[in-house]
């Protein structure tokens, strides 16, 4: 079968029909004769059998071909596939996914143990796969201080109802940017937004907090912060661990923090200080980390000098720390003259914490109460 100027739906077509001509018409050892001249083979054989003779010796002469074909297999019935075979190995289905968590009243009042929402203070929601707030219910919670979402998929702004919060954790929750609802988070203090995804705009937004005095961007992974810093009027501890920050604008753009008294920038891609260090930059920093970066010349923490509120740096973990300590000239510089703390040696890593001891009652009570952590998630998901 054969459709002229069909395309691609006539080539659709004509295989179509040719699969069918093929099961339905051939049979089992039929004979295919045919001539390159069409039906000039049949006009020679009415002639008869000398002039046939005459041409099939001809050298040149077009033959007749004969083609044996073997019939088509038959099609498997569906009932004898391999895949579809009584008692056949199959696979298990895939996992369901949790069925995620609506942060509403009744989760936080399950969570605090309280039965009335002026009595709940401090809530720990760890890792529940929380992707949706009832905001509307966050007003009667007056007396939450203290929230720990880390490890959910909770917006900041979904939480700007709360109005006593003092202390939030959203850690791990694959934030990107950051806004702030007006007349929101009026006595936050204390904000946990490590291991996020953070653009460096989204930086300034925070300013908007009233009261914000300890900010946690670690791992992050930014590679710039904005120009300047100086709307952050409260802020007094910053912790930058773990982004890909060097020195270059970064450092200039930290020395606008009007009230900062501790910085951490711990493991990033610090190699020197610049140079062109204001000297009223960091007017109030007393502590900072550069522990873990790549700092190779103690020449290059020179511009250290102009801070003079500085009293400890921590810089173990760098190329300039050799055989536990730096050289006598900067430890003279910095230590006599200048009364700096330089800390050269990483501190031990703390002892593993001791279990809980069990409380007063039967052995079935110590066991419960050992396993009360991951209860509170646990529960709030069957329900």
């Amino acid at each position: 079968f054969r459709r002229e100027g069909g395309g691609g739906a006539g080539r659709r077509f004509q295989a179509r029909m040719l699969r069918h001509d093929s099961t339905a018409a051939l049979q089992p050892k039929h004979r295919l004769n045919y001539a390159a001249s069409g039906g000039a083979l049949q006009r020679l054989r009415a002639k008869g059998p000398s002039a046939l003779n005459v041409l099939e010796h001809t050298p040149n002469a077009p033959r007749v071909q004969t083609i044996e074909l073997d019939p088509p297999p038959r099609p498997v019935p569906r009932r004898e596939r391999a895949f579809l075979r009584v008692g056949a190995v199959c696979l298990p289905p895939p996992p369901r996914p949790e069925r995620p968590i609506v942060l509403d009243g009744f989760v936080l009042l399950e969570a605090s143990h309280a039965e009335d929402p002026e009595h709940a203070e401090r809530v720990v929601l760890e890792g529940c796969a929380i992707t949706t707030v009832v905001e509307e219910d966050l007003a009667f919670f007056t007396k939450l201080t203290h929230l720990d979402l880390g490890d959910n998929h909770v917006q900041l702004a979904q939480l700007g109802a709360l109005p006593a919060l003092k202390e939030l954790h959203l850690d791990c929750n694959g934030l990107t940017d950051i806004m702030i609802p007006a007349d929101a988070f009026l006595n936050l203090e204390v904000l946990n937004l490590s291991f996020n995804g953070l653009r460096p705009h989204a930086i300034l937004s925070l300013a908007d907090l009233p009261a914000i005095r300890e900010l946690d961007l670690s791992g992050n992974k930014l590679p710039e912060l904005p120009e300047s810093l100086a709307a952050f009027h409260t802020l007094r501890r910053l912790s930058l661990d773990d982004n890909v920050l060097d020195t270059s604008g970064a450092f200039l753009a930290l020395a606008t923090l009007p009230r900062l008294a501790s910085l951490s920038m711990a493991r990033n891609n610090v190699e020197q200080l610049p140079a062109n260090l204001p000297e009223g930059g960091f007017p109030a920093l007393a502590t900072l980390s550069l522990v873990h970066n790549r700092i190779a010349d103690e020449a290059d923490l020179l511009p250290l000098l102009k801070l003079r509120s500085l009293t400890t740096l921590l810089l173990y973990g760098n190329p300039c720390i050799r055989r536990g300590g730096t050289s006598g000239d900067f430890a003279y510089v910095m230590g006599e003259q200048r009364g700096v703390n330089v800390v050269s040696l990483a501190p031990p890593p703390p002892p593993p914490p001791s279990p809980p001891p069990p409380r007063e009652g039967s052995t079935l009570d110590a066991a419960k109460a050992s396993k009360s952590d991951g209860k509170t998630c646990q529960g709030l998901s069957d329900k």
